[in-house]
């Protein structure tokens, strides 16, 4: 029996009651065994995950994927994909972004292809995963966004793999007769008390095809096709490894991937490193208790969101941005412990130096804000902007010295697109009356269709109307910003 289960975050889904998961035979056994198994992968995040993010740097012992609660599941911060396949039962659970969440309506395979595609678009904008190069239609693939991903990166790398060979310079030590390169005398002189004067080790430069960033995607290729299931996606990858057949077979992690130094032609062997990183960033892959195979891909949310704005801006800065980076100008750390401790490290998601010289903080918010009619302290009352976010951006502009703050949220499908949020605005008793101003905006990271539009071509294609739209929205950001501090100041 096969099984596809998709689950939005931070939606609260019943055992009894949700579509989902109320026909699932055995919930019992199914939950305690999903549990246990993401606990195995959040123990093993550092070992495939970057660190940048604070949930990495939990002590906690316990997962921190999906909340499981007496009598429902709740998803938390991540999407992607964790596939079950055992000797009977086979489950494909989709962690699935939140924006896309609609309560009053099931989304059909067209609409989370769509879901799919879009997670790919944010991916090639912003882990330089370049599969918008890829003649692709995600509609005939199934409902998997991991299967999706490794049928783009098996056409693109055996498309590549094809016309040319990657061969690179590496040092080799080998013990050897004749002199090759130059000699290792330290090692010859304890060669030579030994006896073996003959023997002679030699360091040389030698030109290899069996080379690190080979054997990187020889073992990523592998492991893809052990998994997939889709023919054409298990087809291109046996024929990769043809190629690949004289190159070594070698476990490789993550931290191989950064000791491989491409020469910047080589920008097509780039984007297959960025790819192989990105699946041995993101992949967990283990048997368990002998019963499952498990295969899992998670990215964090607010994590992709934050890189996709940040590269967009960096790669189209236009006249008023001299330069988009994430070191800001101030001190790296909110307090300092007495006598001599730093405390509280602050991670800016992006700093714009302007042509002016001057300099705009912004921070990505992967949150809903909306009209939310709620009574509370914590959130502005019409626009649910919690005060958490605000105490945020204050700290950032005290240690920065920068006084003006943006937000970047996303846009939701069906919402008012032409509503302007409020301008907050504090005054700073610290340095004599200062005013600090937060400006949130909304910005769109979804096809003007939605879910339900046409995947033929280039990915890049697609979305080059949306992408358009975003660069203009957010040139706006920087310029609206800009220009409410001039018009103040006169």
């Amino acid at each position: 029996m096969s099984k596809t289960i998709n689950l939005f975050e931070f939606v609260k889904y019943s055992w009894k009651k949700s579509e989902e998961l109320k026909d699932l035979p055995k919930k019992k056994k199914f939950s305690d065994e999903l549990e246990k198994v993401l606990d195995h992968i959040w123990l093993e995040r550092n070992k495939f995950i970057p660190s940048e993010n604070l949930y990495y740097l939990s002590k906690s012992k316990k997962q921190r994927f999906i909340d499981f609660r007496k009598n429902e599941i709740v998803p938390r911060n991540w999407i992607g994909t964790i596939h079950f396949r055992g000797k009977e039962d086979e489950y494909i659970i989709n962690l699935l972004p939140k924006i896309f969440h609609n309560e009053n309506k099931n989304l059909n395979e067209i609409e989370i292809n769509g879901i799919f595609t879009h997670i790919l678009w944010w991916l090639t904008g912003s882990e330089k995963q370049n599969y918008s190069t890829v003649e692709n239609s995600l509609e005939a693939l199934e409902s998997n966004l991991l299967e999706v991903m490794v049928y783009l990166f098996s056409e693109y790398t055996l498309d590549v793999f094809s016309s040319n060979s990657y061969n690179y310079y590496e040092t080799v030590e080998e013990d050897l007769q004749t002199v090759k390169g130059y000699t290792d005398f330290n090692q010859y002189v304890n060669n030579y008390a030994r006896g073996n004067h003959h023997i002679i080790p030699c360091v040389y430069d030698s030109f290899q095809y069996n080379n690190k960033f080979n054997q990187i995607v020889k073992y990523v290729a592998r492991l893809l096709k052990d998994f997939t299931k889709n023919k054409i996606t298990k087809r291109n990858l046996e024929e990769l490894l043809f190629i690949l057949d004289e190159v070594e077979y070698k476990t490789v992690t993550i931290e191989d991937c950064d000791q491989v130094i491409l020469n910047p032609i080589y920008t097509e062997f780039k984007t297959i490193l960025d790819n192989c990183k990105l699946f041995l960033s993101s992949l967990s892959v283990y048997k368990w208790k002998d019963d499952y195979s498990v295969f899992a891909l998670l990215i964090p949310s607010e994590k992709l969101f934050e890189n996709f704005i940040f590269s967009i801006l960096k790669n189209n800065q236009g006249d008023q941005i001299k330069r988009v980076s994430r070191s800001r100008p101030g001190r790296s750390y909110l307090a300092k412990q007495l006598p001599d401790k730093n405390r509280f490290k602050m991670l800016s998601d992006i700093v714009l130096k302007l042509a002016t010289n001057d300099y705009l903080i912004f921070d990505t918010k992967y949150k809903k804000i909306y009209n939310s009619n709620i009574d509370d302290d914590e959130l502005d009352p019409i626009y649910n902007i919690s005060q958490s976010d605000i105490y945020q951006m204050v700290s950032y502009a005290i240690a920065s010295g920068v006084s003006n703050i943006g937000l970047i949220y996303p846009s939701l499908p069906s919402e008012d697109k032409n509503k302007e949020l409020p301008i907050y605005e504090i005054s700073d008793a610290l340095s004599d009356g200062k005013l600090i101003r937060i400006f949130p905006f909304k910005v769109d990271i979804i096809h003007s269709k939605g879910l339900e539009f046409e995947v033929i071509g280039k990915l890049e294609d697609v979305f080059l109307e949306a992408k358009n739209k975003l660069i203009g929205q957010l040139h706006t950001v920087v310029e609206t910003i800009y220009n409410f501090k001039i018009e103040t100041t006169k």
